[in-house]
């Protein structure tokens, strides 16, 4: 059915366009064809005809002219007002350095906390009071294997410290490690 339809439909068109056409032609639209064009052709050649001697009549002196020592009366004098190439490229640089560290610096987004991070809190926060004051208090004269005086040691086996430092990342524990071990000598990295 639904064939049946749009065939009736593009029929429908099909036989308005052929009763009544859409381009036409004049009668005769040919046959003088030639004659309308070769007139035309003769009435643009005529119309040049014209202007070639309309332009034969017009002077062809320069309507403007320069008088000779025109450009020998200017005198440039060179001021500090020029910046030398040198000077004004480091210049530009350093605009553009200034404008490409503000972006940055303003669109620096802070960055999360890492798992190492979270487990470096956690490991920390694991520690007793005694632990984290020992560290504090640790003095330069004092040995590693030498407990500090009037502190009470904690016997911490190796068992216990090595839980506590199972995440730490080994970039971040040897710059731990060199930053404690400034001006002692004791302190050596295994």
């Amino acid at each position: 059915m639904k064939q049946d339809a749009s065939y009736d439909i593009l029929n429908g068109i099909r036989q308005e366009q052929l009763s009544q056409p859409v381009f036409t032609l004049p009668d005769g639209y040919f046959e003088s064809f030639t004659n309308r064009l070769m007139n035309a052709v003769q009435a643009q050649e005529q119309d040049t005809d014209a202007l070639t001697a309309t332009l034969d009549t017009v002077s062809r002196d320069m309507p403007y002219y320069i008088p000779p020592d025109y450009f020998s009366r200017f005198r440039v004098e060179r001021s500090n007002r020029i910046i030398p190439f040198k000077k004004g490229l480091a210049i530009a640089a350093s605009f553009i350095l200034l404008a490409v560290t503000s972006i940055f610096l303003l669109t620096q987004k802070l960055q999360p906390v890492t798992a190492s991070q979270a487990s470096v809190t956690a490991a920390v926060n694991q520690l007793t009071n005694e632990q984290l004051e020992r560290f504090i208090q640790l003095d330069e004269t004092v040995s590693r294997d030498q407990p500090a005086p009037g502190v009470q040691t904690a016997h911490t086996s190796k068992a216990d410290i090595t839980p506590l430092l199972k995440n730490v990342p080994d970039a971040e524990l040897a710059s731990f490690l060199k930053e404690t071990a400034e001006g002692n000598e004791e302190i050596l990295l295994n």
